[in-house]
């Protein structure tokens, strides 16, 4: 601060009128709490302009006023720049006498005083205060005092208040026996009333344990949060941290306490009031209290430079909190509740207590004596006293609440006790009635059970055990051939005899466990599990399965059993019948006793090598495809739906998490059960007409003519291959299905050209012939050959061509096939590897990837193609004769379609004879 500043201010200080006041005359050594305020001369500093030395040395003396708003200078809360006060003491007799100045206001940050000389000098000088060293301190006391000598005359001194809470100078003159007395008698006060406090607090801390209550909680959380405002307040805070100058509780967080004592009040009062379920509009107003108070505290914890508000808004809200309450008393008691008279007058005394505080101390309306000094404190202990004998009547209350509700239910008890003895009486005669109903309609469903033709039984759940139920049909006896099933696991007794796999009865017994306690429709989502048919022993049993319904869950399940045996052996006849008669037209078509022997023979050899291969999934797939192939070819359709059938249920039995191979068995099973029809009808067209080759007329006139001819060659040539096959011939049945399949897929009949076919196959190799190329005829046709609209538009004719030439070269024998259709989309065969994880480098690896298993390029499959099976049989088949396929590089067109050409070889190893060699060895020079 500037000079110049200090000079504006005393000159603007000094214009106002001076304040004058009289010495404080002592006139002996004896002084009992004389007060000084009345004698004393006012100073602010706002700006906080003044050092110390500016008003010690008596340079500010015209500055102070008079202090007229009463006997006490106090100046309110929240001011925490200086203030100054002087006054002056005359001692008037002629020795220095030993005094103490005591302040009877504990709550002060610095409190500094001056005692100065008339000529100036500074004789002595203490400053005390909440932020100041307790173990500093002259004189042990809760407040200031400061030990001086009066010297003889006119004694000046200078006081300054530095402080966060309330400002005042309640100084007093005191002589050290009487003070001594004045702080026992304090200190005894105190401790009566702490100890009060402590005392009603543990008492209902320990009633709020034993019996677990919350508003003992509350009140005890109200008694600790104002122990230690009182603890900060009146000045006990320095004694327990005498080694410290920043002690809680001694600046502004003491407002923040006042806030908790608010919180604690009023959430102890909604609880103790019951105001939640007395009135709604009281029980918010006291919430909205209460939610103020919590937010003034927190905002003056964490935002600074507020303090002036919060204080203001604390001092305000405690106020006008204590006047809500007492109105909430006042509100319960005129509904009835006795508890809140005594909680009302211990409020008012709360009230009461403050009201006098604040009279005489910020506003100073009241002289400050030892009742306003100590009204607040009072007050409080009186009310948490009153409090604590509120929470006692009302103790008493619920007590006598609950005695009358316990006198009312023991009324009630024996009102329902004569209720229930009539009751037992009337039940216990209905009960009779109901027994000789029950009996009667039991005889009654007993004799509608025994003369019943159905095995009729429930089956009902007991913990976790599934059982069948006590009563059942007579008949059931007879079908199943056994008496005893009350109470049995129908598993045991039923299920596990029939012809069921562990699969199936594993489905039953999930479909029974999920369904019996639950709703319907836990049944109908789950009715599929349960089979409809079949056979124990040599009986075939049908079985209806219904959920009887009890208070929306299954009680039980019904099961009406019917033998259905002789029903199914006429159904199995006439069906047998009408197969046998379809296999018998089918295979009269044929005319041809080799064929169909052949294919016979093929056909149980592919499934009795399936049945022994069961652990191989791709072996089984490429017999049935082959044998379906086999089997299209002579058009025995009923055999090739059949074996399509398998393939299915196949791939469906591939996916289950448990299998068994005896399933797997049983599949292939119903197919070989299918062919020894075939076998059968076959013995019944052919009977045993053995090997016989049969000629047309025009064929026989041909033969008459090369006898009577020269042309022995061509006469041998004819008659060896009426005998005997090349690759046509092998392949007659194989290019008629092709031809078949050409026609059901809407395609022109292809054009088959064989070249160099001048060789006799062997039986093995027609057997080889006939299971590979048909994969590859059915592949042309189906893939390879475009629709006749579509070979039109690329300028082609409208049916296809096949074309098989025929090579001998060295040890072995090279078959070229191919098509002229569109060929393979190299595109497709991409993204189908892509898919299958397959990798290549080339156009000519890429292409034949398509002898890998389950590869193929069709999204869909049919009964011709389809399952990725066709290739990887022709390639096994020719490599397990030592033969080799691949297929051949080939350009693609525009449209990325690159053509198939296959490139088989097949070592000759006796399989095949050169029909020119054969003639060769003949002496045609001789007659026959």
């Amino acid at each position: 601060m500037t000079s110049l500043a200090k000079f504006l201010t005393f000159i603007s200080l000094m214009w106002q009128v001076n304040g004058v006041a009289a010495p404080v005359a002592i006139q002996s050594a004896n002084a009992n709490r004389i007060p000084l305020g009345a004698e004393m001369l006012v100073l602010t500093d706002p700006k906080a302009i003044f050092e110390d030395n500016d008003i010690i040395t008596g340079r500010m003396d015209g500055a102070f006023k008079e202090y007229k708003k009463g006997t006490v200078p106090s100046f309110g809360f929240a001011k925490t720049y200086p203030h100054w006060v002087r006054f002056t003491i005359d001692n008037q007799t002629e020795e220095r006498l030993p005094y103490y100045i005591a302040s009877s206001y504990s709550a002060t940050d610095y409190h500094d005083l001056w005692h100065v000389s008339a000529d100036g000098q500074v004789l002595y000088h203490d400053q005390q205060g909440d932020h100041t060293y307790y173990r500093d301190r002259n004189v042990e006391n809760r407040s200031a005092v400061f030990p001086v000598t009066l010297q003889p005359g006119i004694n000046v001194f200078y006081s300054k208040i530095v402080t966060t809470s309330g400002v005042q100078f309640p100084l007093f003159l005191w002589d050290e026996d009487s003070f001594d007395r004045h702080r026992l008698y304090e200190f005894l006060l105190l401790g009566f009333l702490y100890g009060s406090i402590t005392i009603v607090g543990l008492y209902n801390f320990f009633l709020m344990v034993s019996m677990r209550s919350k508003t003992y909680g509350l009140y005890v959380s109200y008694n600790l949060a104002f122990l230690v405002y009182a603890v900060a307040q009146y000045g006990f805070m320095p004694l327990m941290f005498p080694n410290s100058n920043q002690i809680p509780f001694t600046g502004f967080d003491v407002y923040i306490m006042i806030d908790m004592i608010t919180v604690t009040a009023v959430a102890f009062s909604i609880n103790f009031l019951g105001m939640a379920e007395r009135s709604k509009i009281v029980y918010r107003l006291l919430q909205g209290l209460l939610g103020v108070a919590l937010v003034n505290a927190i905002t003056a914890m964490l935002i600074p430079g507020l303090e002036a508000i919060n204080v203001h808004l604390t001092v305000a809200h405690s106020f006008l909190a204590s006047i809500f309450l007492i109105s909430s008393g006042l509100y319960c008691i005129a509904k009835g509740y006795r508890p809140a008279i005594y909680y009302t007058i211990g409020w008012s005394f709360v009230l009461g207590g403050n009201i006098i505080y604040i009279l005489s101390g910020p506003l100073n309306a009241i002289e400050v004596g030892p009742v306003t000094a100590w009204s607040q404190f009072i007050g409080a202990c009186c009310e948490l006293v009153i409090l604590s004998i509120a929470l006692a009547s009302r103790m008493n209350l619920l007590k006598k609440q609950k005695f009358e509700l316990e006198r009312n239910l023991r009324q009630q008890t024996e009102e329902k006790r004569r209720a229930q003895e009539e009751l037992i009486k009337f039940q216990e005669n209905a009960i009779r009635d109901l027994d000789e109903k029950v009996q009667e309609k039991t005889r009654d469903i007993r004799a509608t059970l025994d003369s019943l033709p159905q095995g009729v039984f429930r089956i009902r759940k007991v913990g976790e055990d599934i059982l069948i139920d006590n009563e059942y049909s007579g008949a059931l006896t007879n079908i199943l051939e056994s008496s005893e099933f009350a109470g049995q696991d129908p598993f045991t007794a039923i299920f596990e005899k029939s012809n069921l796999s562990s699969l199936q009865l594993s489905r039953i017994r999930t479909a029974l466990e999920v369904s019996l306690g639950e709703d319907e429709m836990q049944f109908e989502v789950n009715i599929h599990l349960l089979p409809r048919e079949f056979s124990i022993g040599q009986k075939i049993l049908e079985v209806d399965w219904s959920p009887m319904v009890l208070n929306d869950e299954i009680d039980k399940i019904l099961c009406i059993m019917k033998d259905i045996t002789e029903v199914k052996q006429l159904e199995m006849e006439a069906k047998l019948q009408a197969e046998r008669t379809l296999i018998i037209s089918e295979i009269a078509k044929i005319g041809s006793y080799e064929r169909i022997e052949a294919f016979i023979l093929a056909g149980f050899s592919y499934l009795e090598d399936a049945k022994n291969n069961l652990d191989d999934l791709e072996w089984i797939n490429r017999d049935l495809h082959t044998l379906k192939g086999l089997s299209m070819s002579l058009s025995f359709d009923t055999l090739s739906e059949c074996i399509h059938e398998a393939e299915d249920s196949v791939k469906a039995w591939s996916k289950l998490s448990h299998r068994e191979n005896q399933d797997l068995k049983g599949i292939i099973n119903r197919v070989i059960r299918l062919l020894h029809i075939y076998n059968d009808s076959f013995e019944q067209v052919f009977g045993n007409i053995g090997k016989k080759v049969s000629l047309d007329k025009q064929e026989l006139m041909y033969l008459a003519r090369l006898c009577l001819s020269e042309d022995r060659e061509n006469l041998y040539r004819h008659v060896l291959f009426m005998y005997e096959s090349n690759f046509q011939k092998t392949l007659e049945a194989e290019i008629d299905a092709t031809v078949k399949t050409a026609q059901r897929l809407g395609k022109e009949e292809p054009k088959f050209v064989f070249e160099n076919d001048h060789f006799i196959l062997s039986e093995n190799l027609r057997k080889l012939v006939k299971h590979s190329f048909i994969h590859l005829l059915r592949n042309s046709v189906d893939h390879g050959i475009e629709p006749k609209d579509e070979r039109r538009a690329a300028q082609k004719p409208a049916h296809g061509e096949i074309k098989v030439a025929i090579k001998h070269l060295g040890e072995e024998i090279q078959v070229s096939y191919q098509d002229d259709g569109r060929g393979v989309s190299l595109e497709a065969l991409k993204k189908k590897a892509e898919e299958l994880g397959y990798e290549y480098q080339t156009q000519k690896e890429l292409m034949n990837i398509i002898f890998e298993s389950g590869f193929s390029t069709k999204e869909n499959v049919t009964s011709i193609s389809g399952r990725g099976v066709g290739m990887d049989a022709v390639k096994s088949y020719i490599e397990e004769c030592g033969g080799h396929i691949h297929i051949l590089d080939s350009q693609a067109n525009e449209q990325g379609f690159a053509p198939l050409v296959f490139s088989i070889e097949i070592p000759i190893s006796n399989q095949l004879e050169n029909l020119d060699h054969i003639l060769h060895m003949q002496d045609f020079t001789k007659a026959g």
